[in-house]
């Protein structure tokens, strides 16, 4: 566990990736966010997944337009929590491509007092990675990192399965890496592969930045289908990652998919949910938070 942060400071940035598609990672990334918000921290979300999110045609924002869509989408969720909100969107506001440009000065865009998104844009998909300028756009986005430290705690990245650009990035900067991972032999392979292709551009762009722990969240789980039981156990046991899983899993559950701008352990009135999959989250997320150093 880190004790201080790769930003120097104390921000502490966890970043949820797996190369397999349908994990999970988005729902989860958002919850670890709303969980930083619920016990009092300044959270920044830099939302580096393209894939679900819909073009406008008036510009190159890769946003959710459509209500029914944003559920799948951060950018779409926090932007559409933000109009709950009362809070305006800039046209103006800080996108994931903001990252790796030096003179690209735009700001996060806030959808509550201590909320904040980088939201992603087309630009991001279009990346092209080159391992001679690789070192010069880490060092652009560290610097982006140490100033988003000024006012926040914790910054929330979510990767998608496809652009190894800004994953790797993601992971050069992280303090923490989550996994989630379904109980199926694909989604192990998507781990395989997430620690070669980090592996290979570190030493092809001759750049000794660390990696970031990895932590494996079992997510999905299917209590009635033995398969995923044995699967669960085998990944705790015998596979060559048990000594990466967390000892906190989350379960096929309904209410998870059906939370959107709001996390799942509050019911639409706010209260607090007793829900299976409430307990289940907290835990996940009390876990995580206690991890890299910002829990009891």
């Amino acid at each position: 566990m880190h004790t201080q942060s790769k930003t120097g400071k104390k921000m502490k940035v966890i970043a949820f990736a797996i190369q397999k598609g349908g994990q999970g990672k988005t729902k989860i990334a958002l919850h670890g966010g709303f969980w930083g918000l619920e016990v009092g921290k300044r959270v920044v979300f830099l939302d580096l997944d393209p894939q679900n999110a819909r073009a406008k045609l008036n510009n190159e924002s890769l946003v959710d337009t459509q209500q029914t869509a944003a559920i799948g989408n951060l950018s779409g969720t926090l932007l559409d929590l933000a109009k709950l909100n009362g809070y305006e969107i800039p046209a103006d506001g800080a996108t994931a491509s903001w990252l790796f440009e030096a003179e690209d000065q735009r700001k996060p865009v806030f959808f509550e007092e201590n909320g904040a998104l980088i939201q992603v844009d087309s630009q991001l998909a279009s990346l092209n990675f080159d391992v001679n300028t690789f070192p010069e756009k880490m060092a652009i986005a560290r610097a982006k990192f140490d100033a988003l430290a000024n006012d926040f705690d914790v910054c929330i990245i979510d990767t998608g399965p496809g652009n190894l650009y800004p994953l790797i990035v993601a992971l050069g900067l992280s303090d923490h890496v989550i996994a989630p991972c379904t109980m199926d032999d694909n989604a192990i392979a998507g781990l395989d592969s997430l620690t070669a292709n980090v592996l290979e551009v570190r030493k092809a762009s001759g750049m000794n930045f660390d990696l970031a722990p990895l932590g494996i969240l079992p997510n999905k789980i299917n209590r009635a289908r033995s398969r995923h039981m044995q699967s669960l156990n085998a990944l705790r046991k015998t596979s060559a990652w048990k000594n990466h899983v967390l000892p906190v899993e989350l379960f096929d559950r309904g209410a998870i998919e059906e939370s959107s701008t709001r996390p799942v352990w509050r019911t639409q009135r706010g209260e607090t949910s007793s829900s299976a999959a409430a307990t289940e989250m907290v835990k996940a997320c009390m876990y995580i938070y206690k991890m890299v150093g910002l829990g009891d």
